[in-house]
């Protein structure tokens, strides 16, 4: 199946309300890794952390950084009624998977489940879907209800795509930067291995100055190990490889790759205070997301 079933997209709606219900229920907001993107700029006073490029200086607490020699900025606890965007990358790429399921699919799911755990904390919803859409490109803005989410999962599940499209992360980024606003939360879903990360950098850390962001990486088993066949080809463009069973080599470089990748874009979320979500295709995404 290359294409999600919107049928099951809609049906995690009563999944995390489930979940968010059974966590209310236990006195505890945090649901997993969720609503941890969501601790920014609000009224409550939460906690003081390390300043990091591109945080807002307004907020450095001048105090405490005298006494321990180093800024320290003030956090806030989050506040509902916020914006939540969430891109998602539907370029064909993503259309691959050899355990269980495929980029694309996983990607949707996640779309799907942070929409709806947005909503469910009484936050606007909204996003931006890159690749094989209309223009490269679909916007959907913020609202409180679920307009823009229907609209959002309609396109992911579509097989009607534009074949001739192809957009980077970096242009998905350069546009959301044009439309977000301030104390906003911004998750991005995405093959990030597709672009250098020396490519977002710049861009994240303009994002980071007005919003709290989280990372959701979607990769396949075969994207940090070459599949134990005789023969792969590799075909990238209009170049191509064989790489044989016997070349250890070829599969050793082939993981120090995916390793070096992992590491930079680990780093540089680390630098920033971002959160990372590795979310690989076999993986369930409902028990990755809240820990279960």
């Amino acid at each position: 199946m290359l294409f999600p079933e919107l049928e099951e997209l809609l049906a995690y709606r009563q999944q995390v309300h489930r979940l968010a219900k059974g966590s209310r229920y236990q006195n505890n907001k945090t649901h997993g890794d969720y609503t941890s993107i969501l601790h920014g700029i609000g009224v409550e006073f939460e906690t003081l952390r390390p300043y990091v490029v591109g945080d807002d200086l307004r907020y450095i607490d001048w105090r405490t950084s005298a006494r321990v020699g180093k800024p320290q900025i003030k956090t806030f606890r989050s506040e509902c009624d916020r914006n939540v965007l969430i891109v998602t990358d539907a370029n064909a790429y993503m259309r691959f998977g050899t355990r269980k399921t495929f980029k694309s699919i996983q990607a949707a799911r996640v779309t799907a489940l942070m929409s709806w755990a947005s909503l469910e904390e009484k936050d606007r919803v909204g996003g931006l879907v890159y690749g094989d859409v209309l223009n490269g490109m679909q916007y959907f803005k913020p609202q409180s209800s679920r307009n823009s989410i229907l609209k959002m999962l309609d396109i992911l599940c579509s097989k009607d795509i534009d074949k001739n499209v192809s957009v980077s992360l970096p242009q998905a980024l350069d546009k959301l930067l044009y439309v977000l606003t301030p104390q906003s939360a911004v998750i991005i879903v995405a093959d990030f291995s597709m672009c250098e990360i020396s490519e977002i950098t710049k861009t994240l850390i303009s994002i980071k100055r007005l919003a709290n962001v989280m990372l959701v990486p979607i990769y396949d088993a075969a994207d940090e190990y070459l599949p134990d066949v005789a023969t792969l080809k590799l075909t990238h463009n209009h170049h191509s490889q064989i790489i044989y069973k016997a070349n250890k080599k070829a599969k050793n470089k082939y993981h120090q790759l995916w390793t070096s990748y992992r590491k930079e874009l680990d780093s540089l979320a680390k630098k920033l205070h971002i959160k990372v979500l590795w979310l690989r295709t076999d993986e369930d995404p409902v028990k990755k997301i809240w820990k279960k």
